[in-house]
C-alpha cells in the first residue's frame, strides 16, 4: 500500500527540508524531494517558498533567532561571570544537542551555500562569538578563568560543543541533558582525577 503523502503547510515543508538537507546536503536535495513528500507539483511549494535559497534561510533565521533570545537573556543578565560562562556553553551544548539536524546543516553546509547568505550566517556567528569572548575576558580579569588568549579558549571550548552534531542522535538512550553535563565537567574540569 502507497503511503499517504504528508499535508502540505509552510511549517510542514520547513520540518521535511530540515530533515532533508541534514541526510543529503542542501546542493543533494531538490524541491523535486520536497514535491514527492507532499505529492503536489512544484508550485505548490512555491506558493510558500520562492527557492531553495529561502528554504535555508528560513531555517537558519529560526534556529538563530531561537538560541539568541536565550542567550541574551544571559548575556544581560548580573549573575556572576563563572556562572555566566557557563551558562553560555550550557545553552550552546543542548541547543546543539535538541537539533542536530539543523545545526548540521548550518555548520556543514556553509560553504555550499549562496555567498549572500553565508556571508550573514559567518556575521551572525562572529558577533555571537566575541560577545562570548569578551566574558572570557571579564573572567580572566577577575581571576577566575586561566589566563589564555581569550578568542583561543573561546574558540576551543565552542568547538568541542560544536562537534555534538557530528556524533550526537537524539534518538540514542542518553539524554541531551546527560551529555551537556558530561561534557560541561570535562570542559570546566579537565578529565584527570
Amino acid at each position: 500500500m502507497a503511503k499517504k503523502p504528508k499535508k502540505l503547510s509552510r511549517e510542514a515543508i520547513l520540518a521535511e527540508a530540515k530533515q532533508l538537507f541534514s541526510s543529503k546536503g542542501y546542493r543533494g536535495t531538490t524541491l523535486a524531494d520536497l514535491t514527492s513528500v507532499f505529492d503536489v507539483s512544484r508550485p505548490s511549494i512555491y506558493y510558500y517558498f520562492k527557492s531553495k535559497v529561502e528554504l535555508l534561510s528560513e531555517l537558519h533565521e529560526q534556529g538563530f533567532d531561537a538560541a539568541s533570545y536565550r542567550f541574551d537573556e544571559v548575556f544581560q543578565s548580573d549573575m556572576p561571570t563563572r556562572e555566566k560562562f557557563r551558562k553560555i556553553l550550557e545553552l550552546h551544548a543542548t541547543n546543539l544537542a535538541n537539533d542536530t539536524d539543523l545545526i548540521k546543516i548550518l555548520f556543514m553546509d556553509i560553504d555550499e551555500m549562496p555567498e549572500k547568505l553565508a556571508r550573514e550566517i559567518i556575521q551572525r556567528r562572529k558577533k555571537h562569538t566575541e560577545r562570548i569572548i569578551e566574558i572570557y575576558k571579564t573572567g580572566v580579569e577577575e581571576g577566575v578563568f586561566k589566563d589564555i588568549d581569550p578568542k583561543m579558549a573561546v574558540h576551543l571550548l565552542m568547538g568541542a560543543c560544536n562537534w555534538l552534531t557530528m556524533w550526537y542522535s537524539p534518538k540514542k538512550s542518553v539524554k541531551p541533558e546527560e551529555i551537556v553535563d558530561s561534557l560541561l565537567e570535562i570542559l570546566s574540569d579537565g578529565y584527570q582525577k
